[in-house]
């Protein structure tokens, strides 16, 4: 099978050097163009796009390096190869200077060093692609990030200037700020992907929650507000800091604990750029308190706590867990009366179940997977095929694969799963 989607293209004006190339080529997987007409071979270049070009040298009317700088403007990311039974300097400097050349090959060649090359020549084409690709990818992000951050400037620039005729009204005002969060909310997605899922996934709740009849207009308006600010608390926090943390949280150093309870005001600093929301500001800062008076960073304690951080932080607790949905849900019941206010607990509670975005996700080395787990988005092979579908149930031969040397260097180290 070939080690590339790409051709490759020889060519040569001496037929039995060409078939000799070709054989050895072949015989190793590779899809292989020939020719023995450089002009020809141009308008090939026109028509495929080639992993890897070779080429004699001396061809009558075009020399190899005259074909290749030719080839260097129709398919500068091609690996060259020049074959040529003269090697001099004079060679070498119009092969530099015209032709972009990655290797020569001396005639005669050994076979051995032939292949070599050639897989060297087509690593390099693919590394120079996927550069070529990245780089694309990152120009069109940082397009979309400016649209969205230019969106957001004006946005906010309107709102506080009060010109907006949509945000003449309280209510008005705060759904176009909303609307301004959620772009926000994308760029935080592109930055930071897990931190992106759990906002999208908090301020889904607590929307659920609002619109119930649970809480005034003024503590709902609140509640979804500062919903979008919870994450960026943790933005320059090491992730499996924060892990370690979570699963133990007596057993951490003083100096990291001070610095890991200081995350919701970190959170609430970043929201001070909405000026007149002072119940939002208190709110965030509340989210890791409890009710019994154990939390952090104020050990607020029972009504002290703001009514919309009495459920903002049951939510937290759900979105943040590192256990399953129904252990979450377990806990969450038993800490009802200790960490958590037992009406909100219940209303909440009684929300979640019935809302189908319920299901929380979160990543997973590939290396801690077990069988049952059940994955969140496609898994792919490394060629992009699809090995299984978003909702597939892990299995342990599944896994093997997954877990195999190959698979993790050409993958991410870690996948998304429901739990």
């Amino acid at each position: 099978m070939s080690e590339t989607d790409k051709p490759i293209l020889i060519i040569d004006d001496e037929e039995i050097v060409l078939l000799a190339i070709t054989e050895s080529l072949q015989t190793e997987g590779y899809q292989i163009i020939k020719t023995t007409d450089p002009r020809y071979a141009i308008e090939l270049l026109k028509e495929h796009e080639f992993s890897v070009i070779i080429s004699d040298h001396h061809m009558p009317g075009m020399t190899g390096l005259e074909f290749f700088a030719e080839a260097n403007k129709l398919q500068p990311f091609a690996s060259r190869i020049l074959i040529t039974g003269v090697l001099t300097l004079k060679v070498v400097v119009d092969a530099i200077n015209k032709g972009e050349i990655f290797r020569f090959i001396a005639k005669p060649w050994i076979r051995e060093e032939l292949l070599a090359t050639v897989k060297n020549a087509i690593n390099r084409h693919e590394l120079i692609a996927q550069h070529s690709a990245l780089q694309q990818e990152t120009q069109a992000i940082n397009t979309q990030l400016k649209a969205e951050n230019d969106s957001l400037r004006k946005e906010l620039e309107s709102l506080r200037s009060n010109k907006n005729p949509e945000a003449k009204t309280k209510g008005q005002y705060t759904k176009a700020l909303e609307n301004a969060l959620d772009l926000c909310a994308r760029l935080l997605h592109q930055f930071h992907p897990q931190l992106g899922r759990e906002t999208t996934t908090t301020v889904k709740l607590a929307k659920a929650l609002a619109s119930s009849s649970y809480l005034s207009e003024a503590d709902a308006d609140t509640l979804v507000l500062a919903a979008y600010f919870i994450a960026l608390g943790r933005i320059h926090i090491d992730e499996q800091k924060w892990e370690d943390f979570l699963h133990h949280p007596f057993d951490q150093k003083t100096e990291d604990l001070e610095y890991l309870h200081n995350v919701p005001i970190y959170a609430q600093l970043q929201a001070t750029t909405l000026e007149g929301f002072d119940a939002v500001h208190k709110t965030i800062r509340a989210i890791y308190e409890k009710w019994d008076g154990t939390g952090y960073p104020d050990a607020l304690k029972g009504e002290q706590i703001p009514v919309p951080a009495r459920y903002l932080m049951i939510i937290v607790a759900y979105v943040q867990s590192l256990r399953t949905t129904r252990e979450t849900i377990d806990y969450i019941k038993s800490q009802k009366g200790y960490a958590f206010h037992p009406e909100s607990t219940e209303q909440f509670l009684e929300t979640c179940t019935s809302l189908s975005h319920a299901k929380k996700t979160r990543e997973i080395m590939i290396s801690q997977l077990q069988p049952g787990m059940v994955i969140y988005e496609d898994l792919k092979y490394p060629s992009g095929a699809t090995l299984m579908p978003r909702g597939s149930t892990l299995n342990a031969a599944t896994i093997q694969i997954l877990q195999s040397s190959e698979f993790i260097e050409n993958s991410k180290p870690a996948l998304l799963i429901l739990s």
